[in-house]
């Protein structure tokens, strides 16, 4: 079936070809997720032929009373039991295209649909905001077109039923799907509430994590690190730069994979020799993607996934933002910046729980916190917007005698997954991009008070 075959006759969604309409039925059967997408978005006015109209009654009415869709099978079975003759006619008839729909346009299929469906919820959006502006009320018209973008994106997911998928759950590619995405630093042993079982420990899809700091102490390194151990992990990781072009973030990683422990560096030319050969090993794929700050939208980034999901398959499971605050918010609230990053953080997290990763962000601390020898929730300042949405929130931090010594401190203020208030050492190389566990011992050597240090954390 050619793409041709499968385009839409005029210009309304009421005119899919019979052969589109054969494919959506057969990719319904395959894929439940799809299945529930359409069950929600053809409630009403379903634009299907008779034949299609029957197989589609029969397949929600299947769903209804068992919470999954029918196979071929079961439809074949239904057909020859109908007590309606013509309606047996239909179902068998339209049963016969499905068999032979191809499934190589499925992928086409399920994006075609969610078109369709975003082009009739806008126009009628459309026609409502002029309504309004008509009626004397213009400031409700931004409100019913920011509605209608949201109900563009219809829920495929109806929830899991926890006792029928308990071998989904917990299968052999349950880890694949829902395991954490580990920091590759001793940090993941305390994010372990609700991680599979044999994970390190980590951030799971659909959650959310900002490091804290101040200005030079090694945000965006850790963010670097974060990635690069993830990628090591076997993770497709998307690394989103605002503040950096993406040949600098690439160098950086390049001395991150590159340098070994005795600070050599590959030369310029083996570098990608290198790197080719890691990436054999891994399999795994890390993208760098620029996005100008204070211009780029959370509605960029959803379009960008979108995009790169469709050229290259590409859906990772681990997006680092660098930074959040960087982005321009979609709803601006004039001298409330705090509210626009709360909302900005509840959207990415949502968009987290909805594409299947886990994020990765950072933001600033008071200016006066940058040397102190660990960040407290007094010294967080605008990120308190943050507190609330994000389930990680640490700080980095060290005295100017610490950092002298390539040491620094994360210390955990909030923790959704385990406990807070605990401060763990790294060990920091910035000659190669590197941030690694420290031992107790190293900050000791170098604190002013050990003791208070020791006292806080046990």
């Amino acid at each position: 079936m050619s793409r041709m075959q499968l385009a839409v006759e005029g210009r309304g969604i009421a005119q899919l070809t019979p052969e589109f309409q054969a494919a959506m039925i057969a990719l319904a059967v395959v894929d439940s997720d799809y299945g529930a997408f359409l069950l929600r978005a053809f409630s009403e006015d379903v634009p299907l032929d008779k034949a299609y109209a029957v197989t589609w009654n029969v397949m929600t009415s299947f769903f209804r009373e068992y919470t999954e869709f029918p196979s071929l099978v079961s439809l074949e079975q239904i057909a020859a039991n109908l007590p309606n003759p013509e309606d047996s006619i239909f179902l068998k008839t339209a049963l016969g295209r499905v068999r032979n729909a191809d499934s190589k346009d499925f992928k086409y299929v399920r994006e075609a649909t969610r078109g369709f469906i975003q082009q009739r919820v806008i126009s009628r959006a459309v026609v409502e905001q002029a309504e309004r502006i008509e009626a004397g009320h213009p400031e409700e018209a931004y409100e019913v077109l920011r509605q209608a973008i949201m109900r563009c994106h219809v829920d495929e997911d109806l929830g899991h039923f926890y006792f029928e998928q308990a071998a989904e759950r917990t299968g052999e590619d349950a880890k694949i799907r829902t395991g954490a995405v580990s920091t590759g630093l001793a940090l993941d042993k305390h994010m372990r509430f609700g991680v599979p079982s044999g994970d390190s420990g980590g951030l799971c899809a659909g959650e959310m994590a900002v490091v804290l700091g101040g200005s030079g102490r090694g945000k965006s390194m850790f963010l670097v690190n974060i990635a690069a151990n993830a990628t090591i992990a076997g993770h497709d990781v998307l690394y989103v730069t605002l503040e950096l072009n993406r040949e600098t973030v690439a160098r950086r990683f390049d001395m991150r994979f590159t340098m070994n422990e005795e600070h050599q560096e590959f030369m310029p030319d083996q570098v990608a020799e290198y790197l080719k050969i890691m990436r054999t090993a891994i399999k795994s794929r890390l993208v760098i993607k620029y996005m100008p700050a204070r211009r780029a939208t959370l509605v960029d980034l959803r379009a960008y996934l979108e995009q790169i999901s469709l050229a290259h398959e590409f859906r990772p499971t681990l997006v680092v933002l660098d930074a959040l605050y960087h982005m321009r918010a979609s709803r601006e609230h004039k001298d409330k910046r705090y509210m626009e990053l709360e909302e900005m953080a509840e959207e990415v997290r949502a968009m987290g729980a909805e594409r299947n990763f886990a994020l990765w962000t950072a933001h600033q601390v008071k200016r006066g916190a940058r040397n102190k020898e660990r960040l407290q929730d007094e010294d967080i300042a605008e990120a308190h917007a943050l507190f609330h949405p994000v389930d990680l929130m640490g700080g980095l931090a060290g005295t100017p005698k610490e950092m002298k010594n390539n040491i620094m401190r994360f210390t955990i203020l909030k923790n959704r997954n385990g406990i807070d208030e605990i401060s763990l050492p790294l060990r920091i190389h910035f000659e190669r991009c590197s941030m690694v566990d420290g031992e107790l011992s190293d900050i000791m050597t170098t604190s002013t008070d050990a003791s208070e240090f020791l006292g806080k954390d046990r």
